[in-house]
Order: C-alpha cells, then sequence, then structure tokens
C-alpha cells in the first residue's frame, strides 16, 4: 500500500511538471502572438500591446497556435491579405503598422505546424484524459503513467526550447525596425508628415494638425482668424513653422495643403482680417 502511495505521488509531481510546463510555453506563445503584429495612430499605439494581450488572454493554445501558422511563422511565398487601405483611421491622422514574422521553406512550415498540433493534442490528453488512460490505483498503472509523464515533459521541454528560438528571432526583427523607426527620417515623417524626399504628406503633417487644434478652440461660426492660428502655433507648437514646409507664409500652406478655404475681411477704416476653415 506505502508502495503504491509512493508511486502515485511520484505521478501527481511529474504531472504538475509537465503542466507548469505547458503553461510556460503557453504564456511565451501568446507573447508572440501579441506582439508580432503591433498598429495604430499615435493616440492608440501605446494601448495596443496591452489590448492584444487580453484579447488572448482568454484563448485556449489550440486557437492561439493556430493563429501562430496564420499569421506569425509563415511558409515561402506567404502574401498578408489585410487590405491595407481598411487599416487608415481617418484621413486626419497617420496610422502606421509594424509586424515581424517567421518565413521558412513549406515543408519545414508543415512539419512544425504538425509538431505544435501534436503538443497541443498531448496537453489536451493531460488534462482531460490521463485518468482514462492510466490505473494510478495500482503499481502497474503508476509504473506506466511515470513512463508517460517523463517522455512527455521531455517532448514538451523540446518544443518550449523550439518556440524561445523562433521569439527570439523575432525579437531580434523587432529590434531592428526599432533602429529603423527611431531614425531622425522616419520621426520626420511619423511627426511632420515630411518623407526624406522632402515631399509633404499634408494631411498627416504636424503644421495642419496645429492648423485643426487651433480652429477647434478659436473658430467662430466655422471660421478661424488665421492671425490668431499663427499666435497660437508661436506659442504651442514653435517648431511648426511655414519654412519647415518650403512654404513663404501661412497663407501659402493653406493653399499648398488644398485642405483649407481662406477669405478676407475688411471693416470700414481697418486692416484685412485673414479666416481659414477646413474644406468638408
Amino acid at each position: 500500500m506505502r508502495e503504491t502511495e509512493d508511486k502515485q505521488h511520484e505521478v501527481q509531481r511529474l504531472l504538475g511538471r509537465c503542466m507548469l510546463r505547458l503553461q510556460q510555453y503557453e504564456a511565451l506563445m501568446k507573447a508572440v502572438v501579441a506582439m508580432h503584429d503591433i498598429g495604430g495612430t499615435l493616440s492608440t499605439i501605446a494601448a495596443a500591446p496591452a489590448r492584444r494581450s487580453a484579447e488572448l488572454s482568454t484563448t485556449n493554445l489550440g486557437k492561439v497556435a493556430e493563429r501562430l501558422f496564420k499569421s506569425v511563422i509563415v511558409p515561402d511565398g506567404f502574401s498578408d491579405s489585410d487590405d491595407a487601405d481598411a487599416t487608415l483611421a481617418s484621413e486626419t491622422e497617420i496610422r502606421f503598422r509594424a509586424v515581424v514574422r517567421l518565413q521558412m521553406p513549406q515543408a519545414d512550415y508543415d512539419k512544425a505546424k504538425q509538431g505544435v498540433k501534436d503538443l497541443v493534442d498531448l496537453r489536451n490528453t493531460l488534462v482531460h484524459h490521463f485518468l482514462e488512460l492510466f490505473d494510478v490505483w495500482t503499481a502497474p498503472g503508476c509504473l506506466a503513467a511515470v513512463d508517460y509523464l517523463s517522455d512527455a515533459y521531455m517532448r514538451i521541454d523540446e518544443h518550449v526550447g523550439q518556440l524561445r528560438t523562433w521569439a527570439d528571432g523575432l525579437d531580434h526583427a523587432k529590434q531592428c525596425a526599432a533602429r529603423e523607426f527611431s531614425a531622425p527620417e522616419f520621426l520626420e515623417l511619423l511627426v511632420n508628415g515630411i518623407a526624406p524626399d522632402g515631399q509633404v504628406l499634408w494631411a498627416a503633417s504636424g503644421i495642419v494638425a496645429c492648423l485643426r487644434e487651433a480652429a477647434r478652440g478659436l473658430q467662430a461660426d466655422g471660421w478661424t482668424p488665421l492671425e490668431s492660428a499663427i499666435q497660437f502655433a508661436a506659442r504651442e507648437h514653435p517648431l511648426q513653422t511655414p519654412e519647415r514646409y518650403g512654404c513663404r507664409s501661412w497663407p501659402h500652406v493653406l493653399d499648398a495643403s488644398k485642405l483649407f478655404d481662406l477669405r478676407y475681411t475688411r471693416e470700414p477704416d481697418a486692416a484685412k482680417v485673414a479666416w481659414y476653415r477646413e474644406r468638408a
């Protein structure tokens, strides 16, 4: 009786070891899937990783594995079916997306995918059917269970190592991308909408954003006094100047962007006043 109890304790220990390793594997896979594809606008990008992690937190391992081999680990010749135009938030915000993937020959991809599927099946067996397979109330049943669990742990551990290798490769790619994104040319494009060749993406430019911000607080009957907007820009966004965008003046900015209407009014015995509004 005592011998059987000792063997049962060994089964429990080995089963617990397998389950802990599987949880480590699942947590790592969810982190890989959550972080491989991050996108959004300047106002939403910071919260994107937490949002994706929360979405995956209640997803089972099988579903996460499906996503892993659908968009993270892909075969040679993979083509992203996402419609890039459909991801635009609006015409007034830059939206960008950073995606890292691990690409492999089709045969290697099929082998890796089947291996992870087999691991998911092993996990389901341990969680749901273990007591159906082994009579842990007898010494022979415990011995069979110990052999099975020892082999299962080796298989799980091998997959953890493989997943870590994939995660390290993806992390290296993200680090390389981060260096590119921190380059002055990229930041100039992202913040100010000025491409490396000098072309201005007016709808996403910093100076147009400044004019829109000024209009929200200064407009009257839909029109904003340009002089007030210029003062606002000098006070709140001093780096946003017409010269930065190759323009001679603020009216030149309004005209070059083709995003605003400009009109002038004049009171008797007074200088003319420039007003602008965003085109519908």
